[in-house]
């Protein structure tokens, strides 16, 4: 799935950049890394809810629960800035936001590189903090044998 996402992601990615005509403004490798990083963070998010339940319809729900609210809370449809507190540490759980401003950053503005290495790191500590989460809750189904190929 990485692979595959990751292709998809890179090749929206460079016709987006096609399509916008000179694209990007600043550094095209770490827009790249960050848009890799995000694809990780979610599908390592994933799997550690769908590993922690042991259960796919409780998983998906759970997964909708959270990204559901995405495109309301991430800074592109109503301004972060003017977002109430609840709703701004909701976004900042969200992976897509950090991506968002690393690509306006980075695809639009050209920022300095220095100014772009946080929503980069943050998106690189999404997936680094889920991948060892997923692996904790799948050795705990992996001793269940009555887990074993259960839905």
């Amino acid at each position: 799935a990485m692979l595959i996402y990751s292709l998809w992601a890179l090749a929206f990615l460079g016709i987006w950049g096609h399509a916008a005509g000179g694209f990007p403004a600043g550094n095209l490798a770490l827009l790249a890394i960050g848009l890799l990083a995000m694809v990780a963070a979610y599908l390592l998010l994933g799997a550690a809810m769908v590993a922690s339940s042991a259960n796919l319809r409780s998983a998906l729900r759970s997964v909708g629960i959270y990204t559901a609210p995405a495109f309301a809370y991430v800074g592109q449809t109503f301004p972060l800035i003017a977002m109430p507190t609840a709703a701004k540490i909701w976004a900042a759980i969200l992976p897509l936001t950090w991506w968002l401003r690393l690509q306006s950053e980075q695809g639009l503005m050209d920022a300095p590189l220095a100014t772009s290495l946080r929503p980069l790191l943050v998106l690189c500590g999404f997936a680094l903090l889920s991948a060892p989460l997923a692996v904790l809750a799948l050795r705990r189904i992996a001793r269940q044998p009555q887990r074993w190929g259960a839905r």
